[in-house]
């Protein structure tokens, strides 16, 4: 019975603690995370070009933003050559809605 309610207890407290998370990450920081994931999922590498191209923004705009998921361990540059690209960390892919 206590393993049951300690497991129990453990699920609410990490889904309590996934919602509150997302909710504390900002719009615009999040709809950059799922373009990561979209393209991942289908095989694509995404650089900053494309990201801009996506989401209609400008290079200092997307440098701001990709500045602050990379502080915050949401996102890693996977170099290739003389091209970076966006990949996401487990912690970002376990925050997108």
């Amino acid at each position: 019975l206590f393993i049951f309610l300690f497991i129990l207890i453990s699920k609410i407290f990490i889904h309590y603690s996934k919602n509150k998370i997302k909710k504390l990450i900002p719009e615009e920081l999040m709809n950059i995370l799922k373009k990561i994931k979209e393209s991942e999922n289908k095989g694509i590498m995404i650089n900053q070009r494309k990201m801009r191209e996506l989401l209609g923004i400008t290079k200092p705009t997307l440098k701001k933003r990709i500045g602050a998921l990379l502080e915050f361990n949401y996102i890693f540059f996977e170099e290739r050559g003389n091209h970076r690209y966006f990949r996401l960390t487990k912690l970002g892919n376990s925050v997108i809605c």
